[in-house]
């Protein structure tokens, strides 16, 4: 059951970008035979939940897609410090893609995609095949998200 205001498919549409990639790169790891992973981070304030359409989507029309949804830092912990979240969320990801050459596609959303980026760039022994940021905000964001707002101080109403 999904929270009142929240959309379970909001990230649906998405899904069809990350099918094409898998499509067209196949991603087969000749030592397992299977396809390379696809591993999803959530947003701030958000949960490994959001993903359960797309893992829905994925798994009826993609049959034997390995999926990796990251249960760390899920709703008020999403605001621990990015550099405390890398080292753990690297390790997540290292262990869900062993068996794969630690091969993964990266999908991540919002601040996920930050997130993202900074285990991109600081972790050296990746073998991030594709890496797709869906809103992620790569370039930086104008003003406070209402999302973020109510977390908090009231003088920051100001800028």
């Amino acid at each position: 059951m999904t929270q009142p205001g929240r959309r379970p498919g909001f990230l649906l549409p998405l899904l069809v970008p990350l099918l094409l990639a898998c499509r067209c790169v196949r991603g087969q790891d000749e030592a397992v035979g299977n396809w390379t992973p696809v591993v999803m981070m959530h947003g701030i304030n958000g949960a490994a939940s959001d993903y359960d359409a797309i893992v829905a989507g994925l798994r009826k029309v993609h049959p034997g897609q390995r999926l990796h949804v990251i249960r760390l830092y899920e709703k008020l912990s999403s605001f621990e410090p990015l550099w405390n979240q890398v080292p753990r969320i690297a390790d997540d990801i290292r262990n869900a893609t062993a068996a794969f050459s630690g091969r993964c596609h990266l999908l991540c959303h919002s601040q996920g995609g930050i997130v993202c980026r900074a285990l991109a760039e600081t972790m050296e022994d990746h073998r991030i095949d594709h890496f797709v940021s869906m809103a992620g905000v790569q370039q930086g964001i104008r003003g406070i998200p209402s999302e973020v707002r109510k977390y908090l101080p009231s003088w920051l109403d100001n800028f």
